[in-house]
């Protein structure tokens, strides 16, 4: 049996510390799986030392590095007669959920460390918030300073209703209210 790894499912062949980042990154992005017993290239190997004590040396690592703690599910599975365990990682709301003081993400089959906006974004998320509900810096919202600053950034002279509706300010039903670009 030659399994692949791909986004939501990683491979270990032992326990070490590295699989910490790949549980920050599936809690803080989508539900996924490690596998421990099987080879990067997908060979089936089985664990060497007592799975059921594996499992809690997983789980111990996991309380002890996480912040905050993931929802996570650590099973024993036989497949013939090797044994592997499976580490479930679901999808965390206290995003972001940091190893080390870092917080990680999936990219393909590789986890890496999230840049400061994507963790800016993470936390606001966390925090049950988003761009359309945080305060502007300035509270000059008029047109004059859209025209203004598009005059300085795009070089447009004059706002029209083509470009209100390029922007999405403007519709069939008129120009857009506060919070109705949702």
């Amino acid at each position: 049996m030659k399994m692949k790894e791909s986004y939501n499912l990683e491979f270990k062949e032992e326990i070490s510390r590295t699989f910490l980042k790949t549980v920050s990154a599936y809690a803080n992005y989508n539900d996924g799986e490690i596998l421990f017993g099987i080879d990067d290239d997908g060979q089936l190997l089985g664990m060497k030392n007592l799975a059921t004590e594996e499992s809690l040396r997983i789980e111990n690592m996991i309380n002890d590095s996480l912040v905050p703690v993931p929802n996570f599910e650590i099973s024993v599975e036989a497949i013939g007669d090797l044994k592997v365990i499976r580490l479930a990682v679901k999808k965390g709301k206290d995003t972001p959920y940091y190893c080390k003081g870092k917080a990680y993400k999936r990219a393909d089959t590789a986890t890496i460390e999230v840049d400061r906006f994507e963790l800016r974004r993470l936390a606001m998320e966390g925090i049950n918030l988003n761009d359309e509900d945080r305060k502007a810096s300035s509270q000059e919202l008029s047109f004059a300073v859209l025209e203004r600053w598009l005059q300085e950034a795009a070089g447009i002279e004059k706002i029209n209703l083509d470009i209100l509706k390029t922007l999405n300010l403007y519709n069939k039903d008129g120009y857009k209210g506060v919070g109705a670009c949702h």
